[in-house]
């Protein structure tokens, strides 16, 4: 790595804002000798350039094209390919550029001496390519930066070559890493006037048409939820960061869950059990509850995820039977906890995540569509069915006005299993909750992974259908209490958190809320893989269609139609408001022409709002443009960029 002592002496040598690097191990002698890397000087004032093969976290390869001639290649994914010190001379304001070949790519940070992720590189380049990872503070990228490798099988010539830092943000490196620009910057700065995509003349211009008199239901902000991973922090508590992050996304319901919630809490973040693991830590519990509380005022779900680890003395993964009362004593006591103890109100408790996979999936064939793997050896699931309503009998006699429901299925598909769990509650059920993930593989290619968005409009159009099969006197709402593209954070698939999040949660938002869904709570809010924020309370896409979603997507849907399912459209006026909003998702990875038609009230007489995230435009953050009024009365017509995400609203 480039240390501070070398940069410090490659200064005063030089008299230049250059910085030298060297690379040191702990058991190296510090020879001077060493200490300075001609490639790394450059000939422009506040620029710094930093050959990856002088400190490498790979193996150095050769090639004539490479700044220097060499380059590093990591063949892991998420390793880091350089670490480098940030320099200590200058404005202490940098943009950082740095030439790669092949790969995604990373910048972390080091404020504190913790990591924070910063900008993604998304772009695998057959040749070499400067792409841009922003301009940042010294403070705020610490002592030393790393740029980590990102998914994806590794080729033998793909790699990084170098890294920049400019003080002025004007700068630009051409292909040779000199002064020219080349035009590939990757994240530009806000533009309020983003370049609108030219029309392809090959593709037929997609026909959407909103009547906007016609309503065909309500979209409220119980249909663009959220999970709150975090919500059993006592950092995140106190944080006014993410509570203002919360009160942006305006969820109608937060979803508290978090499987390490079941573990003392002096031993994790998450637990919130006592020292012993017996009970509840009743002091953490009132001080995270009692402090996170937000503006908006959302309905809070609280979830019980499972056991304390001494319910299950054999450690077969199922709740040992003499321990059904404990467990449902234990569940009461939540609710002493939080509703009587605490006055905190809370309408919605969650009994059991997921437990259908050991009590019911892995008895079955075919990955749970098939018959008993061993005909000996039945399912388990009714015992769900019987410690639910032990639990729910238990939490009610404690607080009669709460509502109780499960089972919180990892099985969206598995309809037979949830009507079996949904008669043996059926006296407890106040509403039935499943998950649903598009994909286990960050391969899957983008197309299919919106294709699973629509699919959990289904999942949850089948689930209404039950329920109303099940309860024909008393309705029970239905919640996806979980949903994302991959089920595993193994893949840390970065369409979770780029611009592609928000095209698939948007998907799912419309998707979910058509088929009758009450509310549907992605997976999650705050986290380093799946979050609509990061873990240094930065806004990714996710969270910017959140905002959309909850501040001009409430009211009464309207009838949409699109002519072809590239582009999916979505429409809402409210009342109140005054609004006309209307959502236009390009699923596809080309650029999408729409002509729109309005019937119903009179719409584009005046200017209008746009707004826009797109893939690898703007920073994937939003751009706001004002329309002008249209030319031709309820006619229009608007170029969608590739993978994006599409507002328009009218009036208000």
């Amino acid at each position: 790595m480039v240390t501070s002592q070398c940069l410090a002496l490659a200064a005063m040598t030089l008299s230049l804002t250059f910085l030298g690097g060297c690379r040191t191990h702990a058991n190296d002698s510090f020879a001077a000798t060493n200490l300075l890397a001609p490639l790394i000087v450059a000939e422009i004032p506040g620029v710094l350039r930093v050959e990856a093969e002088m400190m490498p976290r790979g193996e150095v390869k050769n090639d004539k094209d490479a700044s220097g001639g060499k380059y590093v290649r990591v063949s892991g994914e998420y390793q880091p390919i350089l670490t480098a010190d940030v320099p200590k001379t200058g404005g202490g304001v940098f943009t950082i550029w740095a030439r790669v070949r092949g790969i995604q790519a990373q910048l972390k940070g080091t404020p504190g001496g913790t990591q924070k992720e910063y900008e993604w590189s998304w772009d695998k380049s057959d040749t070499w390519k400067w792409v841009r990872f922003g301009r940042h503070t010294r403070a705020a990228l610490g002592e030393n930066i790393v740029i980590i490798r990102g998914s994806g099988a590794a080729g033998e010539n793909d790699g990084l070559d170098c890294l920049v830092f400019a003080e002025d943000d004007s700068y630009k490196p051409d292909s040779a890493g000199n002064t020219a620009p080349d035009g590939t910057a990757f994240l530009p700065d806000f533009d309020k006037k983003p370049v609108v995509p030219t029309p392809d003349a090959s593709r037929t211009p997609i026909a959407v048409s909103v009547n906007w008199a016609k309503v065909e239901g309500k979209a409220t902000p119980l249909h663009y939820s959220i999970n709150l991973y975090g919500g059993f922090s006592e950092k995140n508590a106190l944080s006014a960061a993410y509570k203002a992050n919360i009160e942006y996304m305006a969820p109608g319901m937060v979803r508290y869950h978090n499987a390490g919630k079941m573990q003392p809490s002096s031993k994790s973040w998450e637990g919130c059990l006592n020292e012993s693991g017996t009970g509840w830590d009743r002091a953490k519990l009132a001080r995270i509850l009692t402090a996170l509380r937000f503006k908006h005022k959302p309905a809070v779900l609280l979830n019980i995820p499972s056991f304390p680890a001494g319910m299950d003395k054999n450690n077969d993964r199922f709740l040992d039977v003499d321990q059904w009362d404990a467990y449902a004593a234990l569940c009461a006591d939540f609710v002493r906890i939080v509703n009587v103890e605490n006055k905190l109100g809370v309408k919605y408790f969650e009994i059991t995540n997921e437990w259908d996979g050991p009590y019911f999936t892995d008895f079955h064939e075919n990955g749970g569509w098939g018959g008993l793997k061993d005909p000996n050896k039945p399912d388990r699931w009714d015992e769900v069915g019987e410690i639910y309503n032990r639990c729910a009998a238990a939490m009610k006699a404690v607080d009669p006005a709460i509502k109780t429901g499960g089972p919180a299925a990892a099985r969206p598909d598995l309809v037979e299993m949830h009507e079996r769990f949904a008669r043996k509650t059926l006296p407890y059920l106040d509403f039935f909750s499943i998950h649903a993930y598009a994909s286990g593989s960050a391969d899957t290619p983008d197309a299919e992974v919106y294709d699973r968005a629509k699919a959990m409009g289904d999942f949850a159009k089948n689930a209404v259908t039950l329920m109303e099969k099940v309860s024909p006197t008393r309705r029970i709402p239905v919640f996806l209490d979980e949903y994302n593209i991959s089920w595993t954070w193994e893949t840390r698939d970065p369409r979770m958190t780029n611009a592609k999040s928000g095209v698939f949660d948007a998907l799912t938002m419309v998707a979910t809320t058509r088929a009758g869904l009450d509310s549907a709570q992605a997976w999650n809010e705050k986290d380093g893989v799946y979050g609509k924020t990061d873990n240094g309370d930065n806004r990714r896409p996710g969270a910017e269609v959140f905002h959309l979603f909850n501040t001009y997507l409430v009211g009464n849907r309207v009838v949409t139609k699109s002519g072809n399912g590239a582009v999916v459209a979505y429409a809402v006026t409210n009342p109140q408001t005054k609004r006309r909003s209307l959502l236009m998702i390009n699923r596809t990875d080309a650029s999408q022409t729409v002509n729109a038609a309005f019937t119903g009230q009179p719409t584009g007489a005046k200017g209008y709002q746009r707004v826009e995230i797109a893939s690898g435009k703007n920073g994937e953050k939003p751009t706001t443009t004002r329309g002008t009024p249209f030319a031709k009365p309820g006619r229009a017509s608007w170029v969608l960029p590739a993978h994006s995400v599409t507002l328009l609203t009218f009036g208000g």
